[in-house]
């Protein structure tokens, strides 16, 4: 989604994020999204503050800003690992098998 709605502490500058994130954020009842340990002390996030959450951040991680290029909006499914796997291996059976085919011209 492209939104200026994560705007605190970077006022008017377009991004893209998750669509869920911006829902979250909507629906937080709090005004603090969560806290990030940054030199030994908690520094509270807002909600809709430009800030991604990191390995220091609790709270409401999904109503925080998730960054999201252009790609994403070409995600049609997520697949498990399993399932990924299994088509890599596919894939790799029918490569290596068209090239051991002497009637396959390789």
């Amino acid at each position: 989604m492209f939104t200026e709605a994560f705007g605190i502490w970077w006022p008017g500058a377009p991004h893209r994020v998750l669509r869920s994130a911006v829902h979250a954020a909507d629906a937080l009842e709090d005004d603090q999204a969560g806290q990030v340990i940054d030199a030994g002390e908690p520094v509270p996030i807002p909600r809709f503050a430009v800030v991604p959450p990191t390995r220091a951040t609790h709270g409401h991680v999904e109503a925080m800003a998730l960054y999201a290029g252009q790609s994403v909006g070409a995600v049609t499914a997520i697949p498990s690992a399993a399932e990924v796997v299994h088509e890599i291996v596919g894939d790799a059976r029918q490569l290596l098998h068209h090239a051991r085919d002497p009637a396959s011209g390789a």
